[in-house]
């Protein structure tokens, strides 16, 4: 009888042995191998989160630049906004292009004896300039332009009529960018110059046009 209870309590404390040695080898594995693996895992998705946050976070401030912006152009005087439209208008305008021509060539002594323009779309970012290259009050426009470029012939004038003429152009409220001058003959010349107007998006893949040659008496 004594021996069969020793046997019972050696039995007892083998399995109590063998539990504490597996419990012990338990968190030996929990420690070297789990644990790390459950914090790299939650490490990433922490990182991933913030990287979310961040976006996000970038986002709402681009959101909140875009409404002071709007804001920003929504509370320009109605005087500016049409100051604006008269520096660049929201369509071509050729008709008052060759009107606008032929009375600076006229004020300026000369006759507006051709004009003819072509349109073409551009990708551009423009700062609007006075004519005596101070920026313009308002907000700066960036767009799709168009581009007209015109070419005109004048006569009866000497050169000094010819630089009234190139300075009346230059100081023009509306954009228009001398590009070349080529002299014909005595007292006639051939001026190519550029003017621009606001393009809408969808207008900006169209092939480019050309309007009919214009004569000076016609304007």
């Amino acid at each position: 009888m004594p021996q069969s209870n020793a046997k019972k309590i050696f039995i007892k404390y083998n399995l109590v042995f063998i539990g504490l040695v597996f419990l012990f080898i338990l968190i030996i594995g929990y420690f070297f191998f789990v644990s790390p693996i459950y914090s790299e895992t939650i490490a990433r998705k922490k990182a991933g989160i913030e990287a979310k946050e961040k976006e996000l976070q970038g986002q709402l401030v681009y959101l909140e630049e875009l409404k002071e912006l709007k804001a920003e152009y929504e509370s320009v005087e109605l005087a500016d906004k049409e100051k604006l439209d008269l520096i660049l208008p929201k369509e071509e305008e050729i008709p008052e292009i060759y009107i606008l021509l032929d009375i600076l060539a006229r004020e300026s002594g000369l006759d507006l004896t051709g004009v003819a323009a072509s349109k073409k779309a551009v990708q551009n970012q423009v700062v609007v300039e006075e004519a005596d290259g101070q920026t313009a009050s308002g907000p700066t426009l960036s767009s799709s332009l168009g581009i007209l470029e015109v070419t005109l012939s004048v006569s009866g004038g000497n050169y000094d009529k010819l630089k009234i003429f190139l300075n009346k152009i230059e100081r023009n409220i509306r954009l228009l960018d001398i590009s070349s001058i080529t002299f014909n003959s005595t007292e006639a010349y051939a001026i190519s110059l550029k003017t621009y107007f606001q393009l809408e998006p969808s207008q900006a893949s169209q092939a480019t046009g050309q309007t009919p040659e214009a004569g000076g008496d016609d304007t």
